[in-house]
């Protein structure tokens, strides 16, 4: 299953008919809402001006790859609202696991390239926060290549473990690791769960490959890196990664058992408001952050971040058993917090409000 697949079947979404998106493509009246801050706490940008093949030209009848460029995703964001978005950055050989069968890596190259996004965040740093997601502890120079990101300016980093062959608490991340508490840097885990059937971190042993095919064996990864970090603060990109409903059971109590870390909400299996308010209860609202995916779930096309099925108005408008506080919290106060490396001890616990550098 393609990770196009996966963000129309997680959230039991439909399609809607071509007609009907490419009208909402660049129209619509927004509808009024109390404002909020809202911060994306997973965004991505790619170059689609480049007429090669990428792994999500049919999402949403093309829709994901007309929005993807740079002035299209900060034209969606100011359309929908989103003061700033945390960027994360990947090369077409940092996924090349998911598109091979698929894509060339090489020939769909210039679309990922890094290049692209990092310009973007520089000309538009009051609207992005970087996060480089090109850490592959097999690739000769890795660390210094991160540490020269650091230097750069990144705010923090993205790991996509399983989609280099590892597990999230492989010895080759931990200098990784130790470099983010050396520099005061959050971390972003991707392990990838949800793939497991497709591919495993085949660069693991077979003990550990088999251990960790189940949810139990996968959070105790987690576990582990948690627990020798304290210090850092970890974002489980799109909630944990399940792979069903019930593994939630187990990434929730990871979430619980540490207090260094949160998650964003992007592409989650079974998102909606009633999936919302259930992570909220189990969790805490402040270990909660709203994201999406741009561009790869985008059914309502540069409307999508009030209309679609990922919109945050979800939260403000369809679920009662939120408190504003906790609103807030998830939209926008709880990422300002994960920029700085912080993670809240509870929903009460005192932030500052100003505007994040």
């Amino acid at each position: 299953m393609k990770r196009r697949d996966f963000l129309i079947n997680v959230g039991g979404a439909t399609i809607v008919g071509t007609g009907a998106m490419s009208g909402l493509l660049c129209a619509g009246k927004q509808e009024t809402h109390k404002k909020y801050r809202v911060i994306d706490s997973h965004l991505h940008i790619f170059d689609t001006t480049h007429k090669v093949p990428t792994h999500f030209d049919d999402n949403f009848n093309g829709l994901s790859r007309k929005c993807a460029t740079a002035e299209k995703t900060i034209e969606g964001m100011k359309r929908g609202g989103i003061e700033k978005a945390f960027l994360i950055t990947y090369s077409a050989h940092d996924i090349a696991r998911d598109i091979s069968d698929r894509v060339d890596p090489d020939i769909s190259a210039p679309v990922y390239a890094r290049e692209y996004a990092i310009k973007t965040w520089q000309d538009n740093r009051h609207m992005f926060y970087w996060f480089p997601d090109h850490v592959d502890p097999s690739r000769p120079g890795y660390l210094e290549d991160l540490r020269k990101d650091f230097e750069l300016g990144a705010d923090g980093v993205k790991i996509l473990s399983n989609f280099h062959g590892f597990l999230p608490d492989n010895p080759g991340f931990m200098p990784v690791y130790e470099m983010c508490h050396k520099y005061n840097k959050p971390v972003i885990i991707d392990g990838s769960f949800w793939y497991f059937k497709k591919f495993l971190p085949n660069k693991e042993s077979k003990s550990r490959q088999k251990e960790a095919q189940t949810i139990k064996g996968y959070t105790k990864t987690l576990a582990t890196v948690l627990a020798e970090f304290p210090t850092v603060a970890f974002s489980l990109a799109h909630t944990g990664t399940a792979a069903v409903i019930s593994d939630y059971d187990e990434i929730y109590k990871v979430m619980s058992d540490h207090s260094n870390v949160t998650c964003d909400t992007a592409a989650s299996r079974g998102y909606g408001a009633e999936w919302f308010q259930d992570l909220v209860q189990s969790v805490g609202a402040h270990k909660v952050m709203y994201g999406t995916d741009w561009p790869y779930w985008l059914d309502e096309g540069l409307d999508s971040y009030r209309k679609g099925r990922r919109r945050w108005t979800m939260i403000t408008d369809d679920c009662p058993k939120l408190t504003e506080h906790e609103k807030k919290l998830i939209l926008a106060e709880n990422a300002d917090r994960f920029i700085k490396n912080r993670v809240a001890l509870d929903d009460n616990e005192e932030i500052k409000k100003e505007v994040v550098k």
